[in-house]
């Protein structure tokens, strides 16, 4: 596909391919894990140690809290986190990974670091930042929409 001729259409479709690349690649690697690609945003967010409620993970990740609930659902179904109530506030979901939850949030790292690093690889490291921070300005005004 040539959108060279079109700037707009060529970002798009550079941003598509990638998105495609990275589900595919990470619904691969994850399977042994039952993780999809989707859930492994939910595991990078919490820290090892962390206990967070539910509302606070979704405006950390800016996205909707039905999708939350779905994803650690899923995680906590396959043991990788504890969902409890809150003991202050009935509607409230605290959430913690476990020691399996722990283990498969490594193993996310590494698999996501080695992705990352086959990305770099045609890039120079300056190429590299000015890559990461342009898109971080581009993403800016969004932060925070669901």
């Amino acid at each position: 596909m040539d959108n060279t001729h079109n700037v707009d259409s060529a970002f798009g479709y550079h941003l598509w391919l990638l998105n495609r690349l990275a589900q595919g690649r990470f619904s691969k690697v994850l399977a042994p894990l039952s993780i999809g690609p989707g859930q492994q945003v939910y595991l990078l967010a919490l820290q090892e140690s962390e206990c967070i409620h539910q509302d606070a993970l979704a405006q950390r990740l800016s996205v909707d809290k039905s999708n939350v609930t779905r994803a650690l659902t899923a995680l906590s179904n396959e043991g990788y986190l504890e969902r409890n109530k809150s003991l202050t506030d009935g509607r409230q979901w605290l959430v913690r990974l476990t020691p399996k939850g722990i283990a498969a949030r490594r193993e996310v790292i590494t698999h996501a670091q080695a992705w990352i690093d086959e990305l770099k690889t045609p890039l120079t490291d300056t190429e590299w930042q000015q890559l990461t921070g342009l898109l971080a300005k581009v993403c800016l005004p969004f932060a925070g929409i669901r």
